[in-house]
């Protein structure tokens, strides 16, 4: 059912880049994107050339609700490990799960304070091979749920951690996690990243008052890759470090005419393809873990979160279409010789 109503509603709200961009969008060098180890890159894409790669718009999940009276508002995705779509409800403070076939399998959660309630529930990452996890951010704290929607455990609070280390409480704005189970939580004040264990315990900090050189300014998103590199997208100015395990930073560079939106949703792939959205320009971008630029598309005003699938495809949840949308990353084909 879900299927049959897709393309024409997707493309809608997918417009084609105008001709004044699509001409002119870059494909530049990593020397030329990245500020690796003190380069710097322009802040424009208006110098640059045809990019590597294209994102087509490859269907999605347009009737979020059968009810218009209980609409789903998209604020996190997950997908799990056997390719079920978990999206939180900003709107009705729940989790809706969907299967790999776009069938609406349930829900779980409810307004409140109490386990398994949410009071503002926004990112979602996977919580090892068995749960997925939701940040419930008005709550300070981070629920567990198995693939069936079942609470597991405890929720995972971010306020006693900080505290029994003298630290100012966090304000959650985003939430990813690593093939271990351990999560990772954006702090927009305290300009850091939490990582926490999967029993809670707080056994990493990058960022915050105080940090080096390599530190966090204006922390808006995170991702996590396979091997735990650390990437994170900060508003001022717009930029995306990648940080390695231990903490160093190996690369940083611009987001292309970003216009520092509070929050950059990020994901980032197996192959260590980074893709970040700015909601308030409707911009969208995937990088190479240097900073190259691979495609970039207009039309994603109000995106708030992004995630791979395991087919290589880029989700964009649209909170203010109420929609999800299904990107493919495609190898541009140069023309044939005349």
């Amino acid at each position: 059912m879900i299927a049959a109503c897709l393309a024409l509603a997707v493309w809608a709200a997918v417009p084609v880049l105008p001709d004044s961009l699509a001409g002119g969008i870059a494909g530049m060098s990593a020397g030329s994107l990245a500020r690796v180890a003190g380069r710097s890159r322009p802040d424009s894409l208006a110098d640059a050339v045809a990019l590597p790669m294209e994102l087509t718009a490859a269907g999605g999940l347009v009737q979020l609700s059968d009810d218009p009276a209980r609409p789903v508002e998209p604020a996190g995705l997950a997908f799990d490990s056997f390719g079920r779509l978990h999206v939180s409800d900003a709107a009705l403070r729940r989790v809706v799960r969907w299967s790999a076939q776009g069938v609406r399998l349930g829900e779980s959660g409810a307004l409140g304070d109490d386990a398994g309630t949410l009071r503002r529930p926004g990112a979602m990452a996977t919580a090892g091979v068995l749960a997925v996890a939701v940040l419930d951010e008005e709550n300070r704290r981070i629920v567990r749920y198995d693939l069936q929607g079942h609470v597991q455990g405890n929720a995972i609070e971010l306020d006693a951690p900080l505290e029994g280390r003298g630290e100012s409480r966090a304000r959650p704005i985003a939430l990813a996690s690593d093939p271990s189970g351990a999560l990772y939580v954006a702090d927009a004040d305290g300009d850091r990243i939490l990582r926490l264990e999967p029993s809670g315990e707080l056994s990493r900090v990058w960022g915050g008052p105080g940090s080096t050189a390599g530190g966090l300014r204006g922390v808006a998103g995170v991702a996590v890759a396979r091997r735990g590199e650390v990437f994170v997208s900060e508003r001022m100015p717009g930029r995306i470090v990648r940080l390695e395990p231990t903490g160093a930073l190996s690369a940083e560079w611009l987001l292309p005419d970003s216009v520092a939106s509070e929050r950059l949703p990020l994901a980032v792939d197996d192959s260590l393809r980074v893709a970040c959205a700015d909601p308030r320009s409707g911009r969208l971008w995937v990088f190479r873990a240097n900073g190259e630029l691979l495609a970039a598309r207009q039309g994603f005003e109000g995106a708030s979160a992004l995630v791979f699938a395991r087919d290589g495809a880029l989700w964009v949840a649209l909170r203010n279409a109420r929609r999800l949308v299904r990107l493919q990353l495609n190898a541009q084909v140069p023309p044939a010789e005349p």
